[in-house]
């Protein structure tokens, strides 16, 4: 929507550009060590999981997902 006002020619595209980053609002981690670890270990868990999501795509038709949750 604000983009139509570039196209009607109310905004060049520029001033456009610098009222919208004017709204944007940043924050900041109070333990961003932290967060860097808890982003590392969500990562991993994903790291692990791709290759079951891969087999399970691969071998649908062969196994039932109560047999592979029992697993």
């Amino acid at each position: 929507m604000a983009r139509q006002g570039a196209v009607r020619g109310d905004l060049t595209l520029s001033d456009l550009v610098r009222r919208s980053v004017g709204r944007v609002r940043t924050w900041t981690v109070p333990h961003a060590d932290l967060e860097g670890e808890r982003t590392q270990q969500v990562a991993r868990i994903g790291n692990n999981l791709n290759p079951t999501g891969s087999w399970s795509d691969t071998h649908k038709g062969a196994t039932k997902a109560v047999e592979l949750t029992a697993n």
